[in-house]
């Protein structure tokens, strides 16, 4: 008689479980943006393709190190929102996350705005494609 009980069945054990240690969700969408790493002066244009009021994934196949500190520029519908970040984890040829620096008030309130706006527009649109292909 077999007495073994699978207490974890098809889940990892917890050892190789990813633990969520964002602060703020983030949401995926493609703004452009532009970064300057600390000591240069050449900007590098590239996009998003996740943001939160904590950081971003930017995807871009430049090579930076983790620790990079960079000045980011997006450019959005009403402007530019300016933010400094450092380089967390790197994806060669990929992209790279980014975890930003206390904003300025004025920043965090306009890059909170922008978030609820996509968040409002992509949960508009997912319903009504979700009610388009339910008929």
């Amino acid at each position: 008689m077999n007495d073994t009980i699978q207490v974890n069945a098809g889940q990892p054990e917890p050892a190789t479980r990813q633990v969520e240690r964002r602060k703020y969700p983030r949401i995926q969408t493609a703004i452009p943006v532009e970064f300057v790493p600390d000591g240069s002066e050449v900007a590098t244009h590239a996009q998003t393709s996740d943001i939160s009021l904590g950081g971003c994934y930017v995807e871009t196949s430049s090579i930076l190190s983790p620790g990079t500190k960079l000045k980011l520029v997006f450019s959005i519908d009403d402007g530019q929102l300016h933010a400094d970040g450092t380089v967390t984890r790197i994806d060669p040829r990929t992209g790279v996350a980014v975890q930003f620096k206390e904003l300025t008030r004025e920043n965090r309130d306009h890059m909170h705005r922008v978030l609820e706006y996509l968040q409002n527009t992509s949960t508009y649109y997912d319903n009504r494609y979700l009610s388009l292909i339910n008929r």
